[in-house]
């Protein structure tokens, strides 16, 4: 397993380089050889595995506080550890706190929760925070709505193959 987080980590560093536009031949020929072999490897279900909190693709409007600043923002992607945000401006800077206020489907309370910036790739608009000091029955909350999402979303697919 340390094998395979070294060959990620050696890919994400010639993928900057590919995409600054740095890399030699050679780099671009590794960076090829392992995107392939990356993608052969059963990176996501570990992945999944290591995760803390059960994601899920969720399309939900969010509102962004930060400093004087309030934007309207759209969730891609859910958990009851923070969520992935599509913006329609520049993100709030890595490290930032902010405050969030969102519904869900079906939900006449709205949650107000505080959170930080994780990262934030400016390219695609989209940016991910961590939610802050959340008691311990609101993550269970959040992971009930989490799990009944996915298992909502399996229903639909499984539907939908049939």
């Amino acid at each position: 397993m340390e094998r395979l987080d070294e060959l990620v980590e050696e890919f994400r560093v010639l993928t900057r380089r590919c995409n600054s536009g740095d890399a030699t031949a050679d780099e671009y020929d590794r960076w090829c050889d392992l995107w392939r072999l990356l993608r052969a490897s059963d990176l996501g279900a570990r992945r999944m595995k290591e995760r803390r909190f059960l994601r899920t693709p969720l399309d939900l409007p969010v509102v962004l506080h930060w400093g004087p600043e309030v934007r309207e923002t759209r969730c891609l992607e859910f958990s009851a550890g923070g969520m992935k945000l599509a913006l329609r401006a520049a993100s709030p800077p890595l490290g930032t706190q902010v405050a969030l206020a969102f519904r869900f489907p079906g939900d006449r309370d709205t949650w107000r929760v505080f959170a930080k910036v994780v990262w934030i790739d400016a390219r695609r608009m989209r940016c991910g925070v961590n939610f802050q000091d959340l008691t311990d029955d609101q993550v269970d909350e959040l992971r009930a709505v989490v799990l009944t999402e996915h298992l909502l979303r399996q229903r639909r697919n499984a539907r939908t193959s049939s």
